[in-house]
């Protein structure tokens, strides 16, 4: 968001998709603001029509909020291109963090997930994004269930918007926080590929396969 922004919504489901993509939708910051939206392969038609009906509901378009949707593959230019990203929780805040993109992590769902989550997850995990779980504090701001509306994400997102020095100095520092415990490493310590890393692993937890060697 911003003067050349990204407003990213990920997520796996159709329906969750949905649900997120038409609350980050309905956020306004002050201002003049580009949204860019990058659709997951296969979602391109379904981002779309959500985007265009959305807008027209809310009576956005061509109020000075420009909005486009691309292709995955064009996300990186869209994250050097960002100010302030608005990010479902999942691997994308990993990938922000990456590219040292400030972020606000949102996730709205029905009633009877939330209670769910609330019920079974909460006792165990503080958080719902990845960077803040790894981290195992607060690194940056999550508007979960009820709290996920387009008025917050409105607040949150000016908030940095006006704030771009203190915006990138807690981008960076979850990037220096939180990326270096997802190298994977030998035994000896060396780099290697996370799919070998993976692998490895589950070898030790495989009787049959003890003879295998990678």
């Amino acid at each position: 968001l911003g003067a050349r922004p990204t407003g990213l919504a990920r997520g796996a489901a159709d329906t969750h998709v949905r649900d997120t993509s038409t609350t980050c939708l309905g956020a306004r910051p002050t201002g003049p603001i580009e949204l860019v939206v990058p659709a997951a392969p296969g979602m391109r038609g379904e981002v779309d029509r959500i985007v265009l009906e959305t807008l027209a509901a809310r009576g956005t378009a061509g109020g000075g909020a420009r909005c486009s949707v691309v292709g995955s593959g064009s996300r990186r230019a869209a994250f050097g291109a960002a100010d302030v990203a608005i990010a479902a929780c999942g691997t994308i805040n990993l990938e922000l963090a990456a590219a040292g993109v400030p972020q606000v992590a949102v996730y709205s769902t029905s009633w009877l997930t939330g209670f769910v989550i609330r019920r079974l997850l909460r006792p165990v995990l503080r958080h719902a994004s990845l960077p803040n779980i790894l981290a195992g504090r607060t690194l940056l701001t999550e508007l979960l269930f009820e709290d996920c509306t387009p008025c917050r994400i409105a607040e949150e997102a000016d908030f940095l918007l006006a704030r771009p020095s203190l915006a990138r100095a807690e981008a960076a520092q979850i990037r220096q926080l939180v990326l270096p415990s997802l190298r994977a490493v030998g035994d000896g310590g060396e780099p290697q590929l996370a799919s070998r890393a993976a692998a490895r692993a589950l070898l030790r937890h495989l009787p049959e396969a003890q003879t295998c060697t990678l």
